[in-house]
């Protein structure tokens, strides 16, 4: 989600006039301070909802199916060209990995390796000799996690993944 879709919940909630305690009050079995803040966020586009939560949320402000299918396809659109955007910077390779439980580190790749093949080989072998948890990012391409030299996931950047928590380490 976006704020496209809580925009339009919040557009909804005005046009009856309800505040945001209002709102949460008509939603059975929640803590008006605790709904209030995902609400919140949820209208400002910081976090998305249960889709069930999602769903109450809907029938409560009489927002049809039909709307919602409409707002799916705006954020589907939104999200392909922030992903479109970002792939268009350049990216460099970068690695990183976990040198103790919450310190995380960037390791320089030499400069003499040109290949993908070739970094990937560096990544292994780093994370192998030294028994690490490791992450490659192939430019905007490709992400790899590794446990002591074996890749353990090969995941490519696509717009569907873009919006999800393990993307990860955002590439600058």
């Amino acid at each position: 989600m976006s704020r496209i879709t809580g925009r339009f919940f919040q557009k909804k909630r005005l046009e009856k006039g309800w505040t945001l305690p209002d709102l949460v009050g008509r939603i059975k079995n929640w803590n008006l301070n605790k709904g209030c803040n995902r609400v919140i966020g949820f209208e400002r586009g910081e976090n998305d909802l249960d889709p069930e939560i999602l769903q109450r949320l809907a029938e409560v402000l009489q927002i049809r199916a039909e709307e919602m299918e409409c707002i799916r396809h705006e954020e589907e659109a939104a999200v392909k060209a922030a992903f479109a955007a970002w792939r268009a910077r350049s990216g460099e390779n970068q690695f990183y990995y976990r040198a103790m439980a919450c310190v995380f580190v960037r390791q320089a790749i030499p400069g003499h390796l040109r290949t993908d093949d070739e970094v990937i080989a560096f990544a292994r072998r780093f994370s192998r000799e030294r028994r690490v948890i490791a992450w490659l990012y192939l430019g905007r391409r490709e992400r790899l996690a590794m446990r002591d030299g074996e890749v353990t996931r090969r995941r490519p950047f696509t717009w569907k993944n873009f919006r999800e928590p393990d993307f990860s380490i955002q590439i600058r």
